[in-house]
């Protein structure tokens, strides 16, 4: 089954229907083209991309989904296999990939994060934040699923808080598995960003700067 693109309304009407199945208050950070459709900054979304943090609270939510419907595909493509999400998905067409704490077991979200994000909606027991556009354009600089280049020039023209956006990277390269350099990832993407649309990226030389001062200290300690 392909996933049915999904609207803001759409996203709305479905969060109602879980949340009347959610037991106690729960919490969940919706991401990415989700958080973007909520906000009105894309028409619709394939799927809604969502992190839970808290273990009790992620249990509850795939509980309430799984009274609604949703179940697990027996078998999926390859980019939803490498992404490190639970995957579920429902007869209507809706798509949910959750996460816990790491979306694509790399970009981590943390309490100072979680702090920054805006409550979308307080239902009766389903409380929706979205995350912050820096965040989420700074989490689109990894990822190559089709449309990401698009969300970030559009995220980009919404205004941008470049402090963020650079101390989340330094941040989240001190805290990286395998050694991965978010400024690296951030100024191939700004590369990118500049040469599809023309525009000039003001923070992108800054950028450079920290992953060239990063690979070199990396550089150090392998030595």
């Amino acid at each position: 089954m392909k996933p049915r693109m999904m609207s803001s309304k759409d996203i709305g009407i479905l969060f109602e229907r879980i949340d009347q199945s959610m037991p106690k208050a729960t919490e969940i950070i919706i991401i990415g083209g989700g958080a973007m459709a909520l906000r009105g900054e894309k028409m619709a979304t394939k799927d809604v991309d969502i992190v839970i943090p808290e273990l009790e609270h992620h249990r509850r939510f795939i509980r309430a989904i799984e009274k609604c419907g949703f179940i697990r595909p027996t078998s999926l493509a390859r980019p939803y296999r490498t992404m490190g999400a639970l995957v579920y998905k429902h007869p209507d067409g809706y798509w949910l990939d959750i996460f816990s704490d790491r979306i694509c077991d790399k970009f981590l979200v943390h309490p100072k994060m979680i702090r920054r994000m805006e409550t979308h909606r307080q239902m009766s027991n389903l409380t929706v934040r979205l995350m912050t556009r820096e965040d989420i354009f700074l989490a689109k600089s990894f990822t190559e699923r089709e449309g990401d280049l698009d969300d970030m020039y559009v995220l980009f023209t919404k205004g941008l808080d470049e402090r963020v956006i650079l101390d989340e990277a330094e941040f989240q390269s001190r805290h990286a598995k395998a050694g991965q350099i978010w400024e690296s990832f951030l100024k191939v993407k700004l590369d990118e960003l500049e040469d599809r649309y023309d525009i000039t990226i003001p923070f992108k030389r800054r950028v450079e700067r920290m992953a060239i001062k990063r690979m070199e200290k990396a550089f150090k300690i392998m030595k």
